[in-house]
């Protein structure tokens, strides 16, 4: 995957998780960006908006995306990992009373790159529920 990938991914997650980059105030000469959530506003500085979600490293680490399916999760849905014969990730929603689930399904040959491929289709769809 390219870093255009990661930026677009990292910025569906980031709105996903409430994260929203903004361009800071600052007595520099030049364009800062900062990153803000509901409870703080990041320390970090960014030179662009791309770099900012880029930096999220959603793609990077597992700590972050386990934040992320810890939200999925809220909503009802039931989140599977697995690192043995393959690796792979499954999100399941169930949708309705009559006992229907929406599945998304990545397998590939790193756990990581399953797990946020994964990640990013069901927030594609439960962006098109909203």
């Amino acid at each position: 995957m390219n870093k255009e990938y990661y930026i677009k991914g990292n910025k569906l997650i980031d709105n996903f998780m409430g994260v929203v980059v903004k361009l800071a105030d600052s007595s520099l000469d030049y364009p800062v960006y900062v990153k803000v959530d509901k409870d703080y506003e990041y320390s970090d500085y960014f030179e662009s908006e791309d770099d900012a979600h880029y930096k999220s490293n959603y793609h990077y680490g597992y700590n972050e995306l386990i934040s992320v399916l810890e939200k999925i999760e809220s909503y009802g849905c039931i989140v599977e990992i697995w690192m043995s014969l393959g690796r792979g990730c499954r999100i399941c929603k169930p949708v309705g009373d009559n006992g229907k689930v929406t599945e998304f399904k990545t397998e590939a040959n790193d756990t990581k790159e399953a797990i946020y491929t994964t990640i990013l289709e069901y927030i594609e769809w439960f962006n098109k529920r909203k």
